[in-house]
């Protein structure tokens, strides 16, 4: 696959993200602090696959893909979870809501971070171009020049020696769900305090 078809498949990707991220609430890698480990810890290896098959196929096929009922059942026993830890953690009601944020894309995050390393993708680079990471910007993707970003992200990994031929699909797929969660996943945790 060309570059070009990778960017117009992330760009593609990125727009539904944005469709998934408003029907099915989008959370925030090794982390410190037992408040920000519950959750992860707590939620069955099971239920985890599950958050990270819906909100996968949600992004890749639309919102309509995945029935109501489903996202509503899988929402309410992550919920749970939440709940269970934020008792346990002290997190009070105004922040529940950053801490649903964060667990969400905390699980999407560690996943696709896992994807891409096992076809040898960093996301430094994206990091870097995006300004994302403790004590940057962490501004979401909507109003950015996201056609000069994405250009600078494939340039960066041909610069370090990544061949157009790597940069297929997948690889932009795993590019576009890191840049919809990651910004969720920093600033949901600075809303938690962390």
């Amino acid at each position: 696959m060309d570059g070009a078809l990778g960017m117009a498949m992330l760009k593609s990707i990125l727009s539904g993200s944005l469709l998934a991220a408003a029907a099915f609430p989008t959370m925030a890698a090794a982390q410190d602090g037992e408040k920000l480990d519950c959750i992860t810890r707590t939620a069955a290896p099971e239920l985890k696959a599950s958050i990270v098959e819906t909100t996968v196929r949600s992004m890749r096929e639309g919102q309509e893909s995945v029935a109501a009922e489903k996202k509503d059942a899988l929402a309410a026993r992550f919920w749970q979870v939440i709940t269970n830890c934020a008792a346990k953690q002290s997190v009070d009601r105004e922040e529940s809501s950053h801490y649903f944020d964060y667990s969400h894309a905390r699980i999407m995050r560690e996943w696709v971070m896992a994807q891409a390393k096992e076809i040898g993708v960093s996301f430094d680079l994206v990091d870097k171009i995006f300004d994302f990471g403790p004590g940057r910007t962490n501004a979401d993707f909507i109003g950015i020049a996201l056609d000069e970003r994405l250009a600078d992200v494939r340039t960066a990994y041909l610069a370090r020696g990544v061949g157009l031929d790597q940069l297929d699909g997948k690889v932009f797929e795993q590019v576009g769900i890191y840049v919809v969660v990651t910004p969720i996943y920093w600033n949901a945790r600075k809303a938690l305090g962390q």
